[in-house]
């Protein structure tokens, strides 16, 4: 006697794995969605995909069963007509053959767009890599702003500290025992590019055999080239730096990719002592 297999998840457990997701029948129209993409568009559900919601990427699809189902191998990025700067990333997937159901979740770029959204961050499933990524961009955000407010301190500093040596001494003491042990890498070069400072992170992430302290007074001209082959594009590396050096303007979060497949954010702040 045949038996009716039972749904392996409920609904409930669907939207915890499944929150942002779409299930389209045959003639496109929106049957089925996730709590947590409902949460953002209330009625998206009983709307026609090509009403209400864009397909970005790939741009050859069409807006046809077929056509979607012809690109079920690859990624996939949507968006709501209503919100088009919020994307969706991820895939078409063919649940039968009336049915196929996009999986994806949204393309966040900041931490400020979960606010911005009405986004919260048990919106996403615990295995999105959504929410780590949220992460790591928060706390490069508190970097950034760290180093602001530690360039606002040099300034600061300079100028209560201008008519008293015992007591720049005694704050750039302080500031170097702060640099050694921020986990950024940190260069301090002067106008005639000699090493000012340096941390243990820089000689870590340059692999550097030396205590950062042995750097000080040393000639930064050639850094660049002596280091190159640490990196996937090593002419384009040092082009970069000269470029960066002569323009003296702020550069910030700027990629560079190494040969070990790390990627390295640089920041370049210029410090004016007029």
């Amino acid at each position: 006697m045949n038996q009716k297999r039972s749904k392996l998840f409920d609904d409930e457990k669907i939207n915890l794995l499944l929150p942002f997701y779409i299930e389209i029948n045959k003639s496109l129209e929106i049957i089925e969605a996730g709590s947590s993409i409902i949460k953002l568009f209330p009625n998206l559900k009983g709307c026609s995909l090509g009403d209400s919601v864009r397909i970005k990427r790939p741009f050859a699809i069409q807006y046809s069963f077929e056509s979607l189902k012809e690109y079920t191998n690859q990624i996939n990025i949507l968006c709501e007509n209503s919100q088009p700067q919020l994307l969706f990333r991820g895939q078409f997937v063919v649940a039968s053959e009336n049915k196929i159901v996009f999986l994806g979740s949204p393309w966040i770029t900041s931490a400020d767009d979960l606010s911005k959204h009405n986004l919260v961050i048990p919106d996403f499933a615990i295995h999105d890599a959504t929410t780590d990524m949220i992460q790591v961009i928060k706390t490069k955000e508190i970097i950034s702003n760290d180093i602001e407010k530690l360039v606002e301190i040099l300034k600061n500093q300079k100028t209560e500290l201008e008519d008293s040596e015992n007591d720049l001494i005694n704050s750039n003491n302080r500031l170097s025992v702060l640099i050694q042990n921020m986990q950024s890498g940190i260069l301090l070069e002067d106008e005639n590019r000699k090493i000012v400072l340096a941390n243990k992170a820089f000689c870590e992430l340059f692999n550097i055999p030396l205590e950062p302290t042995l750097l000080t007074g040393g000639d930064c001209s050639n850094a660049a080239e002596e280091s190159k082959h640490l990196f996937q594009n090593p002419e384009q590396f040092v082009h970069r730096i000269k470029t960066i050096i002569n323009n003296k303007a702020i550069v910030q979060n700027e990629e560079i990719k190494m040969l070990n497949e790390i990627i390295l954010e640089r920041d370049f702040i210029p410090i004016y002592t007029d």
